[in-house]
């Protein structure tokens, strides 16, 4: 359990848990991608969007929280970057982004998160990934939809 955005609107809910970079530190930005296939539909626009936030639990400071990519078949779309993290201190973010794919398909979106170390007590949480048509494009498509019934 995780409150996602501190003071914003969200409460807390389960969120997912990370602890990503090097473990042997050569300033490399390394971690994860968390990727799921999707099919899209050509022309059509679609949102996409994550909570994203990075917490340390311990009282050292001088760290990267870490930065968090919204990903589009490898392709990043956006990028959050929480920067310097003090001790004890919680970073909270959204990483957004929208996509019209050129024709429809398969496609893999995500989110990648990376940092240039692994201290201990660093993390980075995830929730409330969607992925969802525009409402100008739901609206027009429920317009022909009607259109089409009209003409029956």
């Amino acid at each position: 359990m995780y409150d996602i955005d501190g003071s914003g609107p969200l409460g807390d809910s389960l969120a997912a848990r990370f602890q990503v970079g090097e473990v042997n530190h050569t300033s490399q930005w390394e971690g994860i991608e968390l990727v799921q296939d999707v099919s899209l539909v050509g022309g059509t626009e679609y949102a996409f969007d994550a909570d994203v936030s990075a917490s340390s639990n311990q009282g050292n400071n001088n760290y990267d929280g870490g930065k968090f990519e919204l990903i589009l078949d490898g392709a990043v779309l956006n990028t959050w970057n929480a920067g310097y993290i003090e001790g004890y201190q919680k970073l909270y973010g959204h990483v957004s982004a929208t996509y019209t794919p050129g024709s429809d398909g398969p496609y893999e979106i995500g989110l990648r998160i990376t940092r240039p170390w692994t201290p201990a007590n660093i993390y980075q949480l995830v929730d409330n990934f969607t992925g969802i048509p525009e409402p100008a494009t739901l609206t027009l498509l429920a317009l022909g939809g009607l259109a089409a019934l009209r003409r029956r």
